[in-house]
């Protein structure tokens, strides 16, 4: 369950548990809120790169995750670069 919902259960716990003073009550939602909103940021980004790496293989026919052809996808567009070539 906690892999599932992670920082969520940790934010209705903060709101379920009914501390002494309200203002460390709403700091701590805050805090927690800020935890989750950074953790979907993260993912966003995540797939964002995800997402270009699938779309270089499409258009290249090279596999990102392999060693050899990651590096001739590097020297093809460090050599495009200096030579100044348009891609």
């Amino acid at each position: 369950m906690m892999e599932v919902l992670g920082a969520i259960h940790d934010v209705e716990v903060a709101v379920c548990v009914a501390p002494a003073d309200a203002e460390g009550v709403e700091e701590r939602q805050r805090e927690q809120m800020d935890v989750v909103r950074g953790r979907s940021e993260q993912a966003v980004r995540q797939q964002h790169v995800l997402y270009r790496l699938n779309r270089i293989t499409e258009l290249t026919g090279r596999r990102t995750t392999d060693a050899a052809s990651s590096a001739e996808l590097h020297i093809a567009l460090r050599a495009a670069r200096l030579s100044s070539v348009p891609r």
